[in-house]
């Protein structure tokens, strides 16, 4: 496409030594510039993407695109140079210009905690109702005949953002699409020219301050995907049960955004939950009529993601009844990879589930969830759990993990997630100061192993932290791991 073209009836530019020359692709990665290509120089939290000119001349770009205030020591007279107020914006313009092909539904939902279950919970009940869907989040990129298991961000950069986009309508004719908006993801621009046409908001509980610092700054992100990404008057599902919902509330009212609501007090009404052995029977109401399912998903929290995800596909305004896409979300066998999934049953009847969870929050819903499906009250039954923290990020998680995990389980085995470059013994003492009960066992597959010898019938154990991850990052970078087959090798 010739530059002149991508540029045309975008205002606000200034140009120098323009040249109307063929451009072959955009890239905001200057690693990734192949000759042909326009490079767009954004200014992060930490670098200058101008500092990197120099490179993408090396590999060949075309023009470059930068701020109004960006500057560099050296002159390049032979070198188109564009500058905007908001290049940012500008790239999400020309890459919609360059990508233009798109799934015509995309639904994005944010919050600290569920959004991966709730993208793929929308995927595989659109797909069993016959759409052509797909998923982005955590798990990569899913759809059928696609799975591209990602292990480095949740949301992609922005370029990337819009060739997956591209590629899903383009070469899958995906018309539906759930994606997973994160705080720092939206605040970073990473969804920059992509419109969702329905949003969601989960929960709020501390997450990721090591990157926002207060818990008003990850708030304050969390709202971009109401107020700058959803075009006015768009359908939003909120979470009736959390504290923040008035709060929440107003800003879309603001958006003239059309709110259906979920849970104990909302208009998608939980009326109550029954758990069984390893599902739960749920009680709705929705629009003055009543509804029963069951549903093979473990823990309450997990209700809320499904309620979240029929809240969603119900603003879609599909030819289905409610009735129908709720006994289609009966058809589940789990909500996603390493979310409260059931990885194994001991010979003694055992079970062992792996989640996600990272955070207090997390911790405490998974393991209130869990406490609820041994047996009964007389039973003998015990709940364990084996968990860690992080390295290189927020440290005061640290002791309100162990103490959530010392109030809530029976048994407590403190090990690594991942701990980065510091000294895994530190962050588990970080741990254990709060966790009398706990348990230190160094290297977490040995931690595994010791948990699972240790179950007798009626036990109930849950790993944390890991989820899908299927890798363990230490001071000498990602090793190879993997849980659920560690998992089986111990009951075999």
């Amino acid at each position: 496409m010739l530059l002149s073209k991508l540029l045309e009836n975008i205002s606000d530019i200034e140009t120098e030594n323009f040249i109307d020359t063929e451009i072959i692709g955009v890239e905001s990665d200057s690693r990734s510039i192949q000759k042909g290509n326009l490079f767009v120089a954004l200014k992060g939290r930490t670098v200058d993407g101008i500092d990197f000119l120099d490179k993408a001349i090396e590999l060949g770009c075309a023009a470059v695109i930068c701020s109004n205030e960006s500057i560099t020591e050296k002159q390049y007279p032979n070198l188109t140079t564009i500058r905007h107020k908001d290049p940012l914006w500008l790239l999400g313009k020309l890459l919609n210009k360059f990508y233009p092909e798109k799934p015509r539904h995309i639904l994005a939902v944010t919050g600290t905690n569920g959004k991966t279950s709730i993208v793929e919970i929308i995927r595989k009940i659109l797909e069993t109702l016959g759409y052509n869907s797909a998923s982005i989040g955590s798990l990569g990129l899913n759809c059928k005949g696609a799975n591209v298991k990602e292990d480095t961000l949740t949301m992609h950069e922005t370029v990337d953002v819009h060739k997956k986009l591209n590629y899903l309508k383009k070469e899958k004719n995906i018309d539906y699409l759930a994606v997973e908006a994160t705080s720092q993801g939206m605040d970073q621009g990473r969804l920059s020219g992509v419109t969702p046409e329905i949003g969601a908001f989960t929960n709020i509980t501390q997450d990721h301050l090591d990157y926002h610092t207060t818990m008003e700054n990850y708030f304050r992100c969390k709202m971009i995907l109401f107020e700058e990404l959803l075009k006015k008057q768009s359908p939003v599902v909120l979470n009736a049960d959390i504290p923040e919902f008035e709060k929440i509330s107003r800003v879309c009212k603001k958006q003239g955004h059309k709110i259906i609501s979920y849970g104990y007090n909302g208009n998608l009404k939980l009326l109550k939950i029954e758990p069984g052995e390893h599902s739960q029977k749920i009680y709705l109401e929705y629009q003055n009529k009543k509804y029963e399912a069951n549903i093979n998903l473990i823990g309450e929290f997990q209700i809320y993601n499904l309620l979240c995800a029929l809240g969603m596909i119900l603003s879609l305004n599909l030819k289905e009844s409610f009735n129908q896409i709720l006994k289609t979300a009966e058809s589940l066998k789990s909500a996603a990879e390493g979310r409260m999934q059931l990885a194994g049953i001991k010979n003694n009847g055992a079970a062992i589930y792996i989640d996600y969870a990272h955070s207090p929050d997390a911790l405490t819903q998974a393991l209130k969830a869990l406490r609820k499906h041994l047996k009964d009250s007389n039973s003998k039954g015990r709940l364990c759990v084996v968990t860690g923290c992080g390295g290189d990020r927020d440290p005061s998680k640290r002791p309100k993990m162990g103490k959530v995990a010392n109030d809530l389980a029976d048994v407590v085995i403190i090990t690594e997630d991942n701990p980065r470059s510091e000294d895994p013994a530190q962050i588990r003492k970080e741990v254990l100061a709060t966790c009398p009960k706990g348990i230190e066992i160094e290297g977490r597959p040995e931690a595994i192993r010791e948990a699972i010898s240790m179950l007798e019938e009626g036990d109930i154990l849950l790993l944390a932290n890991k989820g899908h991850e299927r890798y363990i990052i230490d001071k000498n970078g990602k090793q190879p791991y993997n849980e659920p087959e560690i998992v089986t090798e111990c009951i075999k």
